[in-house]
């Protein structure tokens, strides 16, 4: 239900949330897990275009949302960085 509404927040058209890339592996949390709790079992800080495959928008979306303030993020250097613990508490709280 949460998933459902962060997407009205960003404007974004339901669309079927891709599979991580380590489900074959094995190393990936099962797919029962809610998206939030998924991205906070990440362990590495997570670039645009590994949050928008997750958030199924593109790239631009993401960043035009960070910018503005509407997803937390953080900058090293010129690369905008996203912390998975901060963004799982955003996307419960929205």
């Amino acid at each position: 239900m949460r998933e459902t509404a962060n997407r009205e927040v960003l404007g974004i058209k339901k669309r079927k949330i891709p599979e991580d890339r380590n489900a074959q592996s094995g190393g990936s949390p099962p797919q029962s897990l809610s998206l939030p709790d998924r991205i906070e079992r990440m362990e590495r800080a997570l670039t645009a275009e590994d949050l928008a495959e997750l958030l199924s928008v593109s790239k631009i979306t993401v960043f035009k949302h960070a910018a503005a303030g509407r997803i937390p993020s953080f900058r090293i250097g010129t690369c905008v960085r996203f912390d998975p613990k901060t963004v799982a508490q955003w996307l419960r709280m929205n």
